[in-house]
């Protein structure tokens, strides 16, 4: 059962605060401009019966889509550079790894944590993306036409285990 509705106020888009894992991907974490949160499908197995086509069944299994940041590019390209590297270290790493196949946990894995703050800056939420790795390094658009000063952000997506929704204590 879940809690009744006690504030009414609406959540701001622009109150989160993304960690990764700081000591190696501090700069993903600092400059998150973006997150898209991770649809949920549950997979139902076709279950014919007489005469009908399909009966519908509660699902057994869980699939979780892809995270998705859209993060802030610094003059450096240090937060490229951070995903890119992540992602041909996976590559690079696979067939180097000797405890690979005999280890419990995947050193290459990370736990993303989303903090959703409220709208006096205080977390209230938290969610916990589990056993994420970097699947796509998006598209830089550079561009000279461009008469604005806008910020240059690329997208990063992430597959991830599952999901779980934390209360702040």
């Amino acid at each position: 059962m879940t809690d009744a509705i006690t504030n009414f106020n609406f959540l701001q888009p622009s109150n989160f605060k993304v960690v990764i894992d700081r000591k190696k991907y501090g700069n993903l974490e600092f400059f998150a401009q973006r997150i898209a949160h991770p649809g949920v499908t549950v997979n139902n197995p076709p279950n014919a019966f007489r005469g009908i086509q399909n009966v519908v069944v509660p699902g057994d299994t869980l699939s979780v889509d892809q995270l998705s940041l859209d993060i802030l590019l610094d003059e450096e390209m240090k937060s490229y550079t951070e995903v890119f590297e992540w992602i041909t270290g996976l590559i690079n790493s696979r067939g180097k790894r000797k405890d690979f196949r005999s280890s419990t946990s995947d050193p290459d894995l990370v736990d993303i944590t989303l903090a959703i703050m409220s709208s006096h800056n205080n977390t209230v939420k938290y969610i916990r993306y589990i056993d994420c790795v970097p699947i796509n390094l998006g598209t830089l658009l550079l561009e000279s036409t461009s008469g604005d000063t806008n910020v240059i952000t690329f997208p990063v997506s992430f597959a991830c285990t599952n999901f779980e929704l934390l209360k702040a204590t």
